[in-house]
Formats: C-alpha cells, structure tokens, sequence
C-alpha cells in the first residue's frame, strides 16, 4: 500500500456505499479542500496539520462542515455516565409524575 504524501490539510468524509470506512485527501489550501467537499455530498471535517513527528500526525479539526457535530459528540462521550445518570433520573420523576403508570407498577 503506498501512502498519500502528507499535505498541510486534510479532508475527511464518510463514505455513504461504505458507512465504516473512513475517506481522505490531502490539500495545499483550505480552499482546495472546501472545493473538493462541496462534491461530496456526505458528512466531512477538514483539518490542519499541526504537528508531525516520526509515524504520528496531529489535527486540528477546522471550522467547516460537521465540525460542531465532531465536537459535540466528544463532549457527550466523554459525559457519557453524567447523561445516562440525567436520563435515568428524568425517567424515575416521569414514571412518579405519572398516576397511570403507578397503578401499573
């Protein structure tokens, strides 16, 4: 397998016929990036090299297509036992708040 050479951005997407797979290229220019993801028609993150050392590479993910969504389902994994513990909590003052269902209960 032969690598793409390594380039200052990156685009990523998500590949609609393979939903597991995981797309890339490599771009001089945010704007050569852009370009390319306007074609896409899928989920995609375009980030900036900022760091590469022997066998590992650091991106920061830009402000362009799902990034929000990028970083608010990091946010959500890393609380993911705060949210579970609100659901669960909202569940039990429903199921009480509920007449019908303490009949059933």
């Amino acid at each position: 397998m032969q690598l793409v050479p390594l380039d200052r951005y990156k685009l990523a997407w998500w590949n609609p016929s393979a939903p597991n797979e995981l797309s890339s290229s490599m771009h001089g220019s945010v704007g050569s990036a852009l370009q390319q993801a306007q074609h896409l028609g899928s989920p995609y993150l375009i980030m900036e090299s900022t760091h590469v050392g022997e066998g590992n590479y650091r991106w920061r993910v830009l402000p362009y297509g799902a990034h929000t969504l990028w970083n608010a389902g990091s946010q959500a994994y890393e609380l993911r036992w705060v949210l579970a513990l609100l659901l669960l909590v909202a569940g039990l003052h429903w199921i009480g708040q509920n007449q019908d269902l303490k009949k059933i209960l």
